[in-house]
């Protein structure tokens, strides 16, 4: 009753670059003989919760996943973004290997992607301004600035 459950690590030490940290891993096979990610797959995820009366079911969810097979050259790894409208989930937003941010997008092309084809609007972004302040969008191709 009131009670929270709390996972903590705390690190003492008078030294530099030393911190705490948690580690969720993933490999194919067993423990005794685990084998390299093969291909793109979900890697650990991180989930809230919470209970519906019935059940627990997930608000929101930050998953890992590898960008293909993994090699000890190539970790390649993405993070994605899942909110929850009513009871289904869906990614949002994306961070991938070439860091690359795609909002409303699962395959983002630059930079900063985002696809607003979805929304029921397809307002992409919404700039305001409060009294006596101002907003302000700069978009410029410097490529060819002298």
């Amino acid at each position: 009753n009131g009670t929270g459950s709390t996972l903590q690590a705390t690190t003492y030490d008078n030294g530099a670059g030393v911190s705490s940290s948690v580690v969720l891993r993933r490999a194919r096979g067993t423990m005794a003989s685990p084998t390299a990610i093969d291909a793109v797959r979900n890697l650990d995820s991180i989930q809230f919760q919470g209970y519906d009366g019935a059940a627990f079911g997930n608000s929101s969810v930050i998953q890992a996943a590898s960008e293909g097979a993994w090699t000890t050259s190539d970790h390649s790894g993405s993070l994605q973004f899942y909110t929850t409208a009513g009871l289904v989930s869906s990614e949002k937003m994306r961070i991938t290997s070439a860091g690359y941010v795609g909002i409303g997008t699962t395959n983002p092309q630059a930079l900063l992607h985002v696809d607003a084809s979805t929304t029921p609007l397809g307002l992409p972004l919404l700039l305001t301004q409060s009294t006596g302040s101002g907003a302000m969008l700069e978009l410029a191709d410097r490529r060819n600035a002298g």
